[in-house]
C-alpha cells in the first residue's frame, strides 16, 4: 500500500471512494475541491494498485479534526485505514498540531476499535451528530 498527497486533480478519485463509504453523510464535489485546495488541510490517497481509501484532516494552531475517511469496501481491515491514520497524525503534527480529534458512529465498532487501537479516547456523545438518532463518540489523542 502506497499512500500520497491528494490534489485538486485527484477530485473524481476522492468523489468515488466518497460515493462508495458514504450515504447521505458525504462530502459534495465542492466540499471536497475546497478541502483539496485550501492550506488549512491536507487530503491523502492509499493505493494498492488502484486508490482505495482517502482521508482529510483540518489543522488549526494545537488543533486538528479528522474530517473524513474512508475505505471501499472490498478493501477494508486490511490496514488501509490505520496507514492513513498515521499518515493524518503524522501531517498534523509536522504543522504543530498537539491533539487530534474525531467524530464516529456510535454504530462503527471497527472503526472505533482501531481509533482505541490507535490511542484515541472518548471525550464525549454527540446526539443526533449524524441526523435524528444517530449520534457520534467524540474521540481525542494528543499528538
Amino acid at each position: 500500500m502506497i499512500v500520497r498527497r491528494a490534489g485538486a486533480e485527484d477530485l473524481s478519485t476522492i468523489m468515488a471512494i466518497e460515493r462508495g463509504c458514504f450515504n447521505e453523510q458525504r462530502y459534495s464535489r465542492e466540499t471536497v475541491l475546497f478541502m483539496l485546495t485550501d492550506e488549512a488541510f491536507a487530503t491523502f490517497l492509499v493505493e494498492d494498485r488502484l486508490p482505495i481509501g482517502s482521508a482529510s484532516v483540518h489543522v488549526e494552531g494545537e488543533d486538528a479534526l479528522l474530517v473524513s475517511i474512508g475505505v471501499v469496501a472490498e478493501h477494508r481491515c486490511k490496514g488501509a485505514a490505520k496507514v492513513l491514520m498515521e499518515a493524518v497524525e503524522r501531517e498534523a503534527r509536522s504543522r504543530g498540531a498537539a491533539r487530534i480529534a474525531l467524530q464516529v458512529s456510535i454504530l462503527n465498532v471497527p472503526a472505533m476499535n482501531m481509533y482505541l487501537h490507535l490511542g484515541y479516547r472518548t471525550e464525549g456523545i454527540l446526539k443526533g451528530y449524524y441526523g435524528q438518532g444517530k449520534d457520534a463518540y467524540y474521540m481525542v489523542k494528543a499528538l
